[in-house]
């Protein structure tokens, strides 16, 4: 009776036991990794051939010395993509107002004098191409840069300033 009573708490007690976690080999790696029932990883398994062993890290310690340590301060880095971002926005804005202006001038000019003459229409072409062939690629986002680029715009515009003249 007693052997029975034994034997039944043991195959109670085994098939009350679920299994927690599996493993899987990845071979990238070179080690086994180790899931909760919710697909997480909670460790891995690598070999180590100098001691010829299997060492266990958990991933869910905390503060573990030989733990992955984030290297990087993501908040830092999304803000400085948003400054940057910022910056690209709105100096590229000041870009296009500036040619917008221009533009404006160009027209402006056309009606006054019921038209462009050709050498005109021929500058005219020139400039759009250029502006074209210089905006492309530009790093808006770098201040210098962008100053450059409307102090040539301003250029460009007392240059088609003379044509009312």
């Amino acid at each position: 009776m007693k052997t029975l009573i034994v034997t039944l708490l043991l195959m109670c007690s085994i098939g009350l036991n679920a299994q927690t976690s599996t493993s899987k080999y990845n071979s990238t790696l070179k080690r086994y990794e180790y899931f909760d029932s919710s697909g997480n990883m909670i460790g891995y398994e690598k070999y180590n051939t100098y001691l010829k062993q299997w060492e266990y890290t958990d991933t869910q310690k905390e503060n573990q010395s030989s733990g992955y340590i984030q290297p990087y301060d993501t908040d830092m880095i999304y803000d400085m993509a948003r400054r940057k971002q910022e910056a690209y926005d709105s100096n590229r804005d000041l870009v296009q107002s500036k040619v917008n202006e221009l533009g404006e001038f160009i027209n402006w000019i056309s009606e006054e004098n019921g038209g462009l003459t050709t050498y005109q229409q021929k500058r005219v072409n020139e400039i759009n191409s250029q502006i074209f062939n210089t905006t492309k690629g530009v790093d808006f986002s770098n201040r210098n840069v962008t100053t450059k680029l409307l102090n040539w715009i301003d250029r460009l515009i007392t240059e088609v300033s003379k044509w009312s003249e």
